[in-house]
């Protein structure tokens, strides 16, 4: 899981350790909220795997500097069922194939593939959502620059008000900060000032 979520984030240099500071982070925030060893397990893998399905979306589209066309955004949304496509049929993995593909599912349903909402989602893929746009706030893209600490918390809580992201996941970020701030940092730069 480790070589592929590698080869994933290699293929753009924005998203660099994106896959490892996510799978951090969601061991971390799995720990806290005192899942067993073997579900933090699979939570870490389904971290490190999440962003598989970007291996079949072009790098054009990846490292767009700007606005993403209709067409763009598309292609782009269907990482996440194209990660569930590849891990599906790996005996083992069916819990993990999941979690990993609704890392962009929203409490409010507006997210995707699927369009679950609230009791649809379990613990872990609220923890891989967060997680995931957690790390992503801290790392430069092509669109715009990493924000800071006190910009990511803001971001995180605006995206609880509208129910976006989970309100107990991010209630066990904030009373962890700086712990969350070194697990997601696989560079350890990031978070310094938080």
């Amino acid at each position: 899981a480790l070589i592929y979520s590698r080869m994933v984030d290699a293929k753009s240099h924005y998203t660099k350790q994106h896959s490892e500071g996510v799978a951090n982070l969601s061991r971390y925030l799995g720990e806290s909220f005192g899942l067993t060893e073997h579900v933090c397990d699979k939570l870490e893998i389904a971290s490190l795997l999440h962003d598989l399905g970007k291996l079949r979306v072009p790098d054009y589209i990846l490292d767009k500097p700007g606005e993403y066309t209709e067409s763009d955004f598309l292609i782009m949304q269907r990482h996440s069922y194209d990660t569930y496509d590849i891990l599906k049929d790996i005996h083992g993995f069916e819990e993990i194939a999941l979690w990993a593909s609704q890392h962009h599912e929203r409490i409010d349903g507006s997210g995707y593939p699927y369009r679950l909402s609230n009791e649809s989602l379990s613990l872990e893929i609220r923890i891989i959502a967060l997680a995931d746009v957690f790390q992503a706030l801290t790392q430069n893209r092509p669109h715009r620059d990493k924000f800071s600490a006190e910009k990511v918390m803001g971001e995180l809580r605006q995206m609880v008000q509208e129910d976006k992201l989970d309100k107990a996941v991010l209630e066990m970020v904030e009373n962890n900060l700086t712990e969350c701030w070194r697990r997601e940092n696989s560079l350890g730069t990031t978070g310094q000032t938080a």
